[in-house]
Parts: structure tokens; sequence; C-alpha cells
């Protein structure tokens, strides 16, 4: 397929533009922010403090089989992701609608690629990580599963993978058809493209556990909430959901049924509510500079979680140990209930450590490559 770069991913009519003043260029959504706060602190949750959470469900009024769903979204961390996913639907097709090609590229690649490299050669420095040669390119440029390298970064990076893919799916499909959703094919054929999942027989080694089949229709509520938002069409907004769900839990069954026991119906249902409700109430969500703090630092939080929290913990211990002070002791051994305050004091190291590494290194590159991509534009124009 022929690209021209100076084109448009989305090529609007005159009786079509007041739609877009609804996406201007670099818009924010504060819902978004909270969306993504909530699916942080899932993850994080389910990852790292798997006893807190399981004792705060077994006292008091969470005890009650009323509160099992939260529990279920809570334990796995699948929820969190999924929130991710549907919140990177909506924002890639976003902008589609008012990015090149080049620019859609280059500013993914420098959102993602570089924090990625940087908590890959902290593990390889540290001793924590070994690479062969054969698996450094596929480990450096997330697209591992081609030469089945092993996942890096304790696992988590299974989600990254499968944002290039989408990346991919973004550039080369999505840009064609978003502007085709005011004509009912296009509506339909959108809708309906998850079922290319359905016709894989069988996903090879190395394919993040057949993960690609079940997780990849997630972006698609995403897609289809952000295209509702231009065109308001309730049907194709249901039929993507449903077509979505559909197939992701029918893949399920066909290559991970253990996700069943794991509440992978549950909490990915739960995670499409929150993610409706969000939108359905965002221009009532206010604007909150702490939310925006969190969000603007929750994907370097989602790489180095598992690491860096352990890392603290160790960092504490080795200093209650080196100064021996019965003080010290007192106030990091203190337990709120099952609450560890110094895991808390952990938890705020390794935040403010994120912000550290967001301020120096993801928001440069991401202004980097808004000019970069921007230069790319007024050279072919």
């Amino acid at each position: 397929m022929n690209f021209k770069a100076s084109r448009p991913l989305l090529v609007v009519s005159a009786n079509e533009a007041h739609s877009v003043i609804r996406s201007p260029p670099n818009q924010r959504y504060a819902f978004v922010d909270y969306l993504k706060v909530i699916a942080t602190f899932t993850v994080v949750i389910a990852h790292k403090f798997e006893a807190e959470r399981d004792w705060i469900f077994s006292e008091g009024v969470f005890q009650s089989e009323f509160f099992d769903p939260v529990q279920y979204f809570l334990t796995t961390g699948g929820g969190g992701v999924i929130l991710f996913f549907m919140i990177s639907g909506f924002l890639i097709t976003k902008a589609t609608m008012r990015e090149t090609v080049r620019q859609f590229l280059v500013r993914r690649a420098m959102r993602i690629l570089p924090l990625y490299w940087l908590a890959i050669i902290i593990l390889l420095i540290s001793g924590r990580l070994k690479l062969v040669a054969t698996e450094t390119a596929g480990s450096f440029s997330l697209l591992g599963d081609f030469w089945n390298s092993k996942l890096v970064l304790g696992g988590v990076d299974w989600t990254l993978r499968l944002e290039i893919l989408f990346y991919i799916f973004a550039a080369t499909i999505l840009y064609c058809l978003v502007n085709q959703t005011k004509k009912f094919w296009g509506r339909a054929l959108l809708a309906f493209l998850p079922i290319i999942l359905l016709v894989i027989p069988n996903y090879p080694n190395g394919w993040t556990l057949g993960y690609p089949a079940i997780f990849l229709p997630m972006f698609i509520p995403g897609v289809a909430v952000a295209i509702y938002d231009f065109n308001r069409n309730r049907l194709f907004l249901f039929i993507g959901i449903l077509s979505a769900y559909i197939i992701s839990y029918f893949n399920m069954f066909r290559y991970r049924s253990d996700l069943r026991d794991q509440g992978y119906i549950t909490y990915s249902v739960i995670a499409l509510f929150i993610f409706i409700v969000a939108f359905s109430l965002k221009e009532r969500i206010p604007e909150i500079r702490s939310v925006k703090l969190i969000a603007n630092i929750s994907y370097p939080i989602y790489l180095s979680h598992l690491y860096l929290l352990d890392d603290f913990n160790t960092m504490i211990n080795w200093l209650k140990e080196s100064f021996n002070s019965e003080l010290i002791s007192f106030v990091l051994e203190f337990q709120l209930s099952q609450i560890s305050v110094q895991k808390m004091f952990a938890l705020v190291l390794t935040l403010g450590s994120c912000w550290v590494v967001s301020v120096l290194i993801e928001q440069p590159c991401i202004k980097v490559s808004r000019r970069w991509s921007n230069r790319f534009q007024k050279r072919l124009a």
C-alpha cells in the first residue's frame, strides 16, 4: 500500500469540519487521565500488593460476595491491561484523525521506545537480564514474537508487543477506514475487522501464549468509542464492542481456557464498564493536577514497578541496618493493619523516580518527536 506522507490520516469534507473540532491537535482528555491512574494502580496492586489486597477483601464489608468482581479486577492485573488497551485504542484512533502517517509513526516510536530501551539497558548493566545475540533485535524492537525472543521486563512487555502490532494496524488499515465511517460499508468493515483473528488456526510458540488473539480485540472498544465521538452512530458502537468481546472470548476458549478460571470474563467486562462510564461523563470530569501527574508517569511506572519496588525495599532495609536507629526502625516497621509503612515508602520513592525519568527522558522525547514530525510535514508541504 502506497502512503503519501503528507496526507492526513483523516480526510474530512467541509460539512464534517465541525466534528473535527472535537479532536484538535494534542487535545488532552481529562477522563483518560483518570483511566490511566486506575489502570496503573490495578497492575501495581496485582503484582506487588497481593497480601494487602487479599486482606482488604477478607475483612468487614469488603468480604461480601458483592465485591468479588472488584477483587477479580485487582487480582491478575489483566483488568488494568485491558483498560490500557482501550485507552490506546481511543487515543490512537484520535491520532489517526489529525496526523499524517509519518507523524503517526515518529510520535508513537518516540513515545514507547526510549523508556523501554532504557529499562532494558539498566537490567543488562545490573546483570538481571542476559540476552543472546539472536534475541537482541527482537527484544529491542518489540517484534520479538517474530523471532521467538523471550520477554525481558519481567513479562510485562508482552503488552508492548501488542501495542506495536496495533500501531501497525492503525498505520496501514485504520487510517484508511476512519474517514469512511460515515458510510455503512466503512462502519461494517471496521466493526467486523477483528474477525480476522478467528481464521488463525493456531498461534506459534513465542507469540505471547496466544495473547494477541485474546487481547488485541480489546483495543477495538476504544476505537469504536473514538469513532462514535466523531459520528455519533450508536449501532456501530454496539456492533464494534460486541464483536470485539465475542472474538476475544472465543479465542480465550481456543487458546487459554485457564484465563476463565483467573476471572478474564469478569475483569474484561469491568474494564469496559469503567471505560464507558468515564467516557460518558467526560464533560463532567474535572482536570485535577495530581491525577494528571500520575497519568503522565503511568508508562514508566508500568515498565519499572516490578523491579523498583523491590529495589527500594532493599535500599530501605540497608538504611535501617546501617543507621541502627530505633526510631527509624519503629517508623518503617509500623504496620497499619496489614499495610506496611515501609512498602508505602517504597511506592512513593518509585513514583518519584518515575517522575524524574519522565521529566528528563520521556517528556523531552515526546517534544522532539512533535518537532521532527512537524518539520517533516513542512518539508513536504
